[in-house]
C-alpha cells in the first residue's frame, strides 16, 4: 500500500495488500498550510479472506486423552465450526476450533469431518479425518 500527497490538499491510499496483511491499521494524517497544522487519525481495515492452517488428518486412541485444534487465518477472525458424526467421547467447541475428550471403547475407526471456516470476505472447507485407534 502506498499514501500519496497528490499536491492538490487531497491524498490518496492505493495498491493492493500483501497476502498475511489482513488487520486493523491506525494511521494519522497531518496537512500543514500557512494557517497551521491540523491532523486527523482514522482506521483501515484490510479484510482477508479465511485460510484453514492446521492439519486435514489427526490421530486419537480409545480410552487416551485426546486434542486437537484447528486453526485459521484471516481478517476479521474467522468463525469455526464441523459437520460430521464424531466419536463417543469426543466432542468439538466452536470458540476454540477445538475436538477433545477421550474416545470410548470400541470406537475404532475413521470419522470424516467437513471443517468450515467463514469470515466476511468468505468461506472455505477442509475435508478432516479423524482415526481412532
Amino acid at each position: 500500500m502506498t499514501f500519496t500527497n497528490n499536491g492538490d490538499g487531497t491524498a490518496s491510499i492505493a495498491g493492493t495488500p500483501n497476502v498475511g496483511s489482513g488487520g486493523s491499521y491506525s494511521i494519522t494524517v497531518t496537512a500543514t498550510s500557512s494557517s497551521g497544522t491540523t491532523s486527523q487519525t482514522f482506521t483501515l481495515k484490510v479484510n482477508e479472506a479465511p485460510a484453514i492452517t492446521s492439519a486435514a488428518t489427526a490421530n486419537a486412541t480409545q480410552g487416551m486423552p485426546f486434542s486437537f485444534q484447528v486453526t485459521a487465518s484471516g481478517f476479521p477472525a474467522p468463525t469455526i465450526s464441523k459437520t460430521g458424526t464424531l466419536p463417543a467421547g469426543i466432542s468439538f467447541q466452536a470458540s476454540t476450533g477445538t475436538f477433545s475428550g477421550t474416545p470410548h471403547a470400541g470406537t475404532a475407526g475413521s470419522y470424516p469431518i467437513t471443517i468450515t471456516v467463514h469470515n466476511t470476505s468468505g468461506t472455505v472447507m477442509q475435508n478432516f479425518v479423524l482415526v481412532v485407534s
